[in-house]
């Protein structure tokens, strides 16, 4: 994946957290309500940008023994 990719994928990823986050403070709701939402979404987001870092660091680390077992072939 490039990183133009990856920066559209954050730059998604960020907006829909700003646009949740804009829609529930604007919801007629009690503030503690309100503030369980907003923890709850970002518990979420941090789970989703958690899983796309593992991803990509699983990623890097195939990419490096593929290197390495290629290097030490030759």
């Amino acid at each position: 994946m490039s990183n133009k990719n990856k920066t559209v994928i954050l730059g998604l990823i960020g907006a829909a957290a700003i646009g949740v986050i804009a829609g529930i403070l604007l919801a007629p709701d009690n503030g503690s309500v309100v503030r369980k939402k907003i923890a709850d979404k970002a518990v979420d987001l941090a789970s989703t940008i958690g899983d796309f870092i593992v991803s990509g660091k699983d990623k890097i680390v195939s990419k490096a023994n593929n290197m390495a077992s290629e290097i030490s072939v030759n």
